[in-house]
């Protein structure tokens, strides 16, 4: 009897817990990432990936925030966890159009690590037609670079993502 008592009185606490907003747990820490994409015509295309060491460790499917493409928007956002460095991995694609000369950039990649921080966005632009296809990360409260970013030459797995 008693355990029937106490079983009672176990999910009559649970109940009032999910009941009751102020006892509600805190969400758990995170970031926003505000992804913008680095192409635009219809024969470009554009990926972002977030991998935690610069190996590019994880599957490709699982590792990844945003494709992009003529028929999908220019931004997304994806959200990530803090604290600990993350490694984004741009990749770019442009095929010239039939008939013109293939002489020219067609692809690239970028990396970029930071260490992104509870409750902030960050905005990330790849830049297909800018030199050395730049991966930039800013923080939207400031607009400033973000401080903690390195660059890294896609090697290994990010080379071949």
């Amino acid at each position: 009897m008693r355990s029937i008592a106490l079983a009672t009185l176990v999910l009559a606490a649970a109940a009032s817990y999910a009941d009751d907003p102020k006892t509600e747990p805190p969400p758990p820490p995170s970031a926003e990432l505000r992804l913008i994409a680095g192409t635009s015509g219809p024969s470009e295309a554009s990926w972002m990936y977030a991998y935690k060491s610069e190996a590019c460790e994880e599957k490709e499917s699982e590792a990844k925030l945003a494709s992009f493409n003529v028929l999908t928007r220019g931004k997304k956002v994806a959200s990530v966890g803090v604290g600990q460095r993350l490694y984004v991995l741009a990749v770019a694609k442009v095929e010239p159009p039939v008939g013109a000369d293939t002489a020219g950039k067609t692809s690239c990649r970028a990396m970029v690590s930071f260490v992104p921080e509870d409750k902030h966005a960050y905005e990330i632009t790849h830049n297909v037609k800018a030199r050395k296809c730049p991966l930039i990360i800013t923080d939207v409260a400031t607009g400033a670079e973000v401080a903690t970013a390195q660059k890294h030459k896609p090697a290994g797995k990010c080379k071949d993502t």
